[in-house]
């Protein structure tokens, strides 16, 4: 007696924005292509916000506008025919919207007693920019902001995970993003994010769409098959090791050698070197910047550019290493 197959989280869409990279297919050539030394923190151009309209805009912060506008090219082809239940928004970040929260404090305890605005006070909310968009697209679906430093990307994707592989949701929109206004390069520099010998501090957006079937789309179909996290208890490198080791075993591939490990993070370099047997490293962070809490979801979308233009049969795992903390993700072409 056999009961039904197991549902598998499918990466039916994906985009980013990052400074390097605007498009996907552009993102793998950027994480191979070092970055000149000496240039400041990569920002991204000044978002769009035509594409959001006018209504609750006035005030909104650099991450959040960052989000929205990435995010209107992937839930609104979702929403049909799919009830608006089913649908997600799960993302990581590890600043999220830090503007709106200096700025609301900083008029707090202005001597003006007009300056501050207590309608803002909203804004200061860790989920405000998912709630946001969770509005503007009319979901009523689950919202889960995370914000676990460089590993806040890969702890989002393994509730996306866990949600469409249960059937909790149809589909999942997940990822990572961080701005870099004042406030986010002043705390990556006290957590060492930001480190003279390391790559620079980089905006980024990243969004996949984690469905339960594939997209019919041409071309090959990947899947996460598992998202391990670890943290360091003496809080140096090496956690990656440990999620890499519990990742493999739960997509079944024990220390089969994967066709590519990809790594990000401040300790990328001990992330490739403990992830296990892989036939391809590439460190991407040399690329890509230090993307903060989006680092893990640009290591997966590298990967995903990577398994396109090898097609057939292969697997990746993305890895994320910095803080004590470490994520892996296990990505195949089924």
């Amino acid at each position: 007696m056999s009961g039904p197959a197991p549902r598998r989280a499918w990466i039916a869409g994906r985009a980013v924005a990052h400074p390097r990279a605007l498009t996907a297919e552009a993102l793998l050539d950027a994480a191979r292509a070092p970055i000149p030394a000496g240039g400041g923190p990569l920002r991204l151009p000044a978002p769009d916000l035509s594409v959001l309209g006018e209504r609750g805009l006035r005030h909104i912060d650099r991450a959040t506008a960052l989000l929205l506008v990435a995010l209107e090219g992937l839930v609104p082809p979702l929403l049909a025919g799919v009830p608006r239940d089913r649908i997600g928004l799960v993302f990581g970040t590890a600043a999220g919207g830090l503007g709106s929260i200096v700025g609301f404090a900083r008029d707090a305890v202005s001597p003006d007693p007009l300056a501050s605005n207590p309608g803002q006070f909203q804004g200061t909310v860790l989920n405000a920019p998912l709630g946001r968009a969770m509005i503007r697209h009319g979901l009523v679906g689950p919202t889960a902001t995370f914000s676990t430093g460089v590993t806040a990307a890969a702890d989002a994707l393994a509730y996306a995970l866990d949600a469409v592989e249960s059937g909790r949701l149809d589909h999942a929109v997940t990822g990572g993003f961080d701005g870099l206004e004042d406030a986010a390069i002043a705390g990556a520099e006290a957590a060492g994010l930001a480190r003279a010998d390391g790559p620079p501090l980089a905006e980024a957006v990243v969004g996949l769409v984690l469905s339960a079937t594939p997209s019919p789309a041409p071309g090959p179909r990947i899947r996460i098959a598992a998202v391990g996290t670890a943290c360091s208890p003496r809080g140096g490198p090496g956690a990656s090791a440990r999620a890499a080791a519990w990742a493999r075993r739960r997509a079944g591939w024990g220390t089969t050698p994967v066709d590519l490990a990809v790594a990000l993070g401040p300790d990328a370099a001990a992330a490739l070197e403990g992830c296990g047997p892989a036939r391809e490293h590439l460190e991407a962070g040399m690329g890509l910047g230090e993307a903060l809490g989006a680092d893990a979801a640009l290591a997966v979308l590298v990967a995903v550019g990577w398994l396109e233009r090898r097609g057939g049969p292969s697997r990746s795992v993305a890895l994320v290493d910095g803080c004590g903390l470490g994520a892996a993700i296990a990505l195949e072409i089924a």
